[in-house]
């Protein structure tokens, strides 16, 4: 995909540095319903994104989607593991309705921009707002 003659899919040096990094690290691809951690973890989010207008309609990575109900639940696991002492971050778009959803005093939310390089409509590329949330650093 794309127009680069010679796309750079495989950066060695990039690779060790990662595999240096992850040395001890136990890492777990699975459902945000399936997540049984303990105090003391770390967990990452990083759901379909709430979407930000009726075009931009892409919320699953699965048959079964990833509508406002799997966003309010993973709100709710989120405030589960603020309690029990479990730090998680957590990524998605800048939307009232996840503002909405995160504003308690639990969470803390940073605006970032995002570069965005896809997009059919060469005007649509460029740094887009997202949010950071998360329950530690402040």
């Amino acid at each position: 995909m794309g127009s680069s003659k010679k796309p750079a899919i495989c950066q060695p040096s990039i690779l060790r540095a990662c595999h240096r990094a992850l040395q001890g690290v136990v890492l777990h691809l699975k459902s945000f319903t399936e997540v049984a951690p303990s105090e003391g973890d770390f967990i990452y989010f990083d759901p379909p994104y709430h979407p930000v207008s009726q075009t931009s309609s892409f919320t699953s990575y699965a048959e079964h989607g990833f509508g406002e109900e799997q966003q309010i639940l993973l709100r709710d696991l989120c405030r589960e593991l603020h309690d029990i002492g479990v730090k998680f971050l957590l990524s998605n778009s800048d939307t009232s309705f996840v503002r909405e959803l995160y504003k308690s005093g639990a969470f803390k939310i940073e605006l970032v921009k995002a570069p965005r390089m896809v997009n059919r409509n060469a005007d649509g590329r460029g740094a887009i707002n997202e949010l950071l949330i998360m329950n530690y650093g402040y």
